[in-house]
């Protein structure tokens, strides 16, 4: 089956050989190897003595196979393997992994421990821990102090080889780790917060919120949580009443469901349902899924790696496994074309039916190659396949010629058999014999070619034969008295004319042959450039949804640091301008909180009345600044009770080694202008510590080539006025940290019409907008992008669109380099 078979039991995966170093076992690495399909890979963790291996039987929808222990000692050893059909999923397949239970003091070895775990989080594409009781700090302590199993990943797993100094690992580890389930067994608590019910999800996020500080004792606390947050994106909760009594407990493979809790088996089915759901193919850097040959060779490259006693490198086991699985790649898909190409009926055949043959052959074997092959860089295995086909292609149009050839040997040999004979018995040496000769001749030439009509080779069999029988046909000549000298010397210069004649009819149809696999060349580099163009883009594609993933991993886990998200109150105060916005917001407690206005993080001591809005850059102030500008906008903030310690400004930067230390802060006090050095600098926000409150602004450091920045298109549309003949939609180029409610406050009586805004923008370049239908008007027709920062903001582009028009689409073209950095996009008016 595609799935490598059907399964009866689980194998062991990994074990321990007789020298106590980590191994795969073959016959579980046979059975992979046999799996064509994606695989979807749960992993289940956990102390022993927790009821890991009841779940995974569960998931496998059997009673028993995975071995379940009630003993003091852990039963599973290593990691088993149970591959089945997936439930869910077609065309996929489920690979349920069970681990050795952690902290066994028996095995006197902790940092096997830390290996099984590391494998388990590196192989799946969902990783389940399961312990007993309530999440609470003894159990997240048991999760990372026993052998720091959460804690220590990032000292005994790298994502990639070379890591910049200040580069910020996190997003790397997000790519590449599983999603988390935390499953509770015999949970006896009540959720609830307070009066209120919570979910088990509610519960577990509860668990690992963060306490606000930074002495050793509450850093002690939030990193095992700090640690799941980061490293686990996607996080779900299952709470576990007591399956059975103490007693039933010891034979838990023989009861029955009548004799389980009822309340244990909704949640076990609950749970099953979640993960067949939810988990996702596994999947390596970029996005790209795996299949069951990939997963075996990607468990050898890491079990190898701690075999070597090296660091589990993920770039280092993707470069392995790329190079294991284009090298398959090459073979199978030339193999699959040689089958083709060899199952086809007895040769030989038309050049156009063989071509056709080929082509399609070809096809099939690209598609064969780009299932298997991933991470081919500067498509060196893809050309070695596109050889190789060349040159089996070239060896099967030479069988074909040449099968053509002895067919038509025979077909000759029979035509001209006659005519052998009667030169054999000198039927023709007498007067008129030649005349005899030459109609006989030209009369079997006709017969031959009537039967071999569809043969590639017959002219060059046909001329090879005649070439042989000239001198034979100018001895019958000179021996026919009838004819005189004159008429003898016409015949032998016609008789060479027409050989001549007849090879260059040869000549052409061998060139004809040539030009014709040239032609096949052609258009096989065509097709291998079309499915790489395919091929590319569905990559793109997965970089693109990959990236977007630890995006909003991040800012989800950044909104976890920051413990909460509000919304401010927008109020005015009685000396502002009408258009301008204050931001009101009353902290009722310590902890981080993000405004959801405008990005701005707050780090609270306690409660407090936070008073904020958006004021202008002093440009005599700016003029100071040396080779600082600008890089987000000016805020004027005020805390009636001083319980501010700190502030999150966001920036809009796409860091590179140019530009990764180019961020500042500058804070402005009675037209003094302080630059302060950030305590750090993420992916999305600009860190310091700050109790005197007043103007803050983020500053950057000019560089020589201005770098690009996440920005914004935003859209408005104008109010009709009675003398108005067209809607007027006004398109703003602006940084992605200007906030799009200090924007819309500004245009109060236009519409803002909503639409995927984000893209990235290089300042001081050239942008064109280009809009659809034809008949609208945008003005002007290109213009350069810039850092404004505000407080005003104007229009870029006025898009000119008659009334009657319901929909427009609109794109964005950097001029400077002639690609879209704004992909098209519907624009609906009404």
């Amino acid at each position: 089956m595609a799935c490598g078979g059907l399964m009866s039991a689980p194998v062991c995966l990994i074990e321990n050989d007789e020298n106590g170093k980590l191994h795969v076992r073959k016959e579980a690495k046979n059975i992979l190897d046999g799996i064509i399909q994606p695989v979807v890979v749960v992993s289940v963790v956990g102390l022993y003595r927790t009821g890991k291996s009841y779940l995974m039987n569960r998931l496998a929808g059997q009673q028993s196979g995975f071995a379940l222990g009630s003993a003091n000692e852990s039963k599973t050893k290593g990691i088993w393997m149970w591959c089945i059909p997936h439930p869910k999923k077609e065309g996929h397949t489920l690979v349920l992994l069970d681990t050795e239970g952690l902290g066994d003091v028996a095995k006197g070895d902790e940092k096997h421990d830390t290996w099984i775990f590391c494998l388990a989080v590196l192989l799946s594409s969902t990783l389940v821990y399961n312990s007993l009781g309530v999440i609470d700090n003894t159990a997240l302590e048991n999760l990372h102090a026993e052998c720091s199993y959460v804690t220590e990943l990032t000292e005994n797993i790298c994502v990639k080889a070379d890591v910049g100094q200040h580069e910020d690992e996190s997003a790397d580890f997000i790519r590449v780790f599983p999603s988390f389930v935390w499953t509770v067994r015999d949970f006896t608590l009540e959720l609830k917060r307070g009066d209120k019910l919570i979910t088990s999800d509610e519960y577990l996020e509860g668990a690992l919120k963060l306490k606000p500080g930074i002495s050793h004792r509450i850093e002690q606390y939030n990193l095992p949580r700090r640690c799941l947050r980061q490293f686990f994106a996607v996080r779900k909760c299952f709470v576990f009443p007591r399956p059975a009594s103490t007693q039933n407990m010891q034979r838990m493979e023989q009861l029955t469901e009548k004799e389980l809790d009822s309340g244990f088996l909704g949640q076990a089915d609950t749970f099953c349902s979640y993960v067949y759901d939810n988990s996702e193919p596994k999947t390596v850097t970029g996005g790209r899924t795996i299949t069951g040959t990939a997963l075996g060779n990607l468990a050898e490259v890491y079990v190898e790696a701690i075999r070597s006693g090296n660091v589990l490198c993920v770039e280092n086991a993707v470069t392995c496994l790329a190079k294991i699985q284009n090298v398959r790649a090459v073979e199978e898909a030339l193999q699959f074309y040689m089958t083709e190409m060899l199952s086809i009926a007895e040769l030989p055949k038309r050049p156009e039916e063989l071509s056709d043959i080929h082509k399609t052959a070809e096809k099939k074997a690209i598609e064969v190659f780009f299932s298997i092959s991933f991470n081919d860089n500067g498509q060196i295995y893809q050309q070695e396949l596109m050889r190789k086909i060349h040159d089996e292609y070239q060896q099967r149009c030479q069988q074909n010629q040449e099968a053509s050839r002895m067919q038509c040997e025979d077909v000759l040999r029979d035509v001209f058999d006659k005519m052998e004979k009667s030169i054999s018995d000198g039927s023709y040496l007498k007067p008129g014999g030649y005349q005899q000769y030459r109609d006989t001749l030209t009369q079997l030439t006709w017969d031959y070619r009537a039967r071999t009509d569809s043969q590639i080779m017959r002219e060059d069999v046909l001329i090879k034969y005649l070439r042989a029988k000239e001198e034979i046909g100018i001895g019958i000549l000179q021996a026919d008295q009838s004819m005189n000298a004159t008429e003898r010397e016409s015949e032998v210069h016609r008789l060479k004319c027409d050989i001549l004649k007849k090879g260059q009819r040869a000549v052409e149809k061998q060139k004809w042959l040539h030009e014709r696999v040239f032609e096949d060349m052609k258009r096989s580099h065509q097709e291998h450039m079309r499915q790489t163009t395919s091929q590319m883009e569905r990559e793109l594609e997965r970089f693109r949804k990959d990236n977007e993933r630890v995006l909003e991993a991040k800012l989800k886990s950044e909104d976890a640091e920051v413990a909460e998200v509000f919304t401010p109150e927008l109020v005015q105060r009685g000396d502002e301008d009408k258009h301008d916005n204050t931001y009101r917001f009353v902290c009722p407690h310590a902890g981080q909180f993000r405004c959801s206005l405008t990005n701005l993080v707050f780090v609270m001591e306690g409660e407090g009345e936070v008073l904020y809005n958006i004021d202008s850059w002093d440009p005599r102030l700016l003029d100071g600044l040396g080779q600082m500008q600008p890089a987000g906008p000016l805020y004027n903030i005020d805390c009636f009770n001083g319980s501010i310690s700190g502030l999150h400004f966001p920036h809009c930067e796409i860091f590179s080694e140019e530009n990764k230390d180019i961020l500042a802060v500058a804070h402005l006090t009675g037209g003094n202008v302080e630059t302060m050095k950030p305590l750090k600098v993420t992916e999305t926000h600009v860190l310091i510590d700050s109790r005197d409150l007043s103007l803050f602004g983020l500053l950057k450091r000019k560089i020589f080539r201005p770098s690009p920045v996440t920005a914004q298109v935003v859209l408005f549309l104008r109010p009709i006025t009675p003398r108005q003949r067209e809607n007027i939609l006004d398109v703003y180029l602006l940084p992605w940290n200007i906030p799009l409610s200090k924007v819309m406050g500004q245009h109060k009586e236009s519409t803002h019409i909503t639409t995927s805004s984000k893209c990235s923008l290089t300042p001081g370049s050239e942008y064109g907008l280009c809009c659809e239908p034809v008949g609208s008007t945008v003005q002007p027709e290109t213009e350069k992008f810039e850092c404004n920062f505000g407080p005003n903001y104007h229009p870029t582009f006025e898009v000119f669109v008659n009334f009657n028009t319901e929909e427009i689409r609109l794109s964005l073209l950097d001029k400077t380099e002639g690609k879209e950095v704004w992909v098209t996009r519907r624009v609906v008016l009404t």
